[in-house]
């Protein structure tokens, strides 16, 4: 794999698309009943480069008969200082699998298509190995600075599809009026600010030193790039003009 080529061709998609803000995680946090019908087993960090973090959960069905093959969700989360940065560590993900030829997400099928920038998945199989065309058995995509793995790893497959795409919509969602008139997230001014190509805007000086206490922070932009400059977080005007600029603190503790 030509990885420079790839992560360009990636980043460069990326920033053409218009149509999706760019967005950008800070302290992401999974608890005990973050998708339905399963409980948190275990929590692992995991190395990872400086300013980055690396978490994996391993989730199992509340209801499993006795003497049922057991069934293990695993869920990896990753942030980096940047969308390149995430796609780097996609590509790295790729690069280390088993499966090289996993396909491409396509965005005009299915809903995690539309919700993530660059993802790919491997279609669910039966005992033999062969597709089936139903579900998936693992999901790798990137959403701004973060990377997702979800991979079935138990005795039996089981779908991935929508624990991938709850965590798609938790990360590129901004929060409903509900969260917000309930205290679970608070959005911060000013929403829309005017700036010339090429400026920068700091939107937190200091990011919260991650843990399960501290916030989430969560921004939406259209029209720049978000990243993590040392402990800051900043958003760089591609163009001059009113820039629509949306951050959110989410509270502990986590999805």
């Amino acid at each position: 794999m030509d990885t420079h080529q790839l992560i360009d061709g990636w980043t460069a998609e990326v920033a053409s698309d218009t149509t999706r803000p760019r967005v950008f995680n800070h302290n992401l946090q999974l608890r005990a009943s973050s998708f339905k019908g399963f409980e948190l087993v275990n929590t692992v960090a995991m190395d990872a480069p400086d300013g980055a973090a690396e978490t994996v959960y391993l989730f199992a069905p509340r209801a499993m008969n006795k003497g049922e093959p057991e069934r293990l969700l695993r869920v990896g989360l990753g942030t980096r200082d940047d969308t390149r940065g995430a796609l780097l560590a996609l590509g790295q993900v790729l690069d280390n699998c088993m499966n090289p030829d996993i396909p491409r997400l396509s965005r005009k099928k299915g809903v995690l298509g539309q919700l993530v920038d660059i993802g790919f998945a491997l279609p669910g199989a039966d005992q033999a190995g062969r597709s089936t065309g139903k579900g998936l058995a693992a999901a790798t995509f990137t959403v701004g600075n973060t990377v997702v793995t979800l991979q079935s790893v138990g005795a039996t497959v089981l779908d991935v599809a929508p624990a991938a795409t709850q965590l798609g919509q938790w990360l590129a969602h901004a929060p409903d009026a509900k969260a917000r008139q309930g205290g679970q997230a608070t959005a911060f001014e000013p929403r829309n600010v005017r700036l010339q190509a090429g400026q920068t805007l700091t939107l937190v000086e200091r990011l919260p030193e991650p843990g399960p206490g501290a916030a989430r922070i969560q921004v939406l932009a259209h029209g720049g790039e978000l990243r993590r400059e040392g402990a800051a977080l900043v958003f760089v005007a591609d163009t001059s003009g009113t820039q629509d600029v949306a951050l959110f603190s989410h509270a502990a503790p986590g999805f």
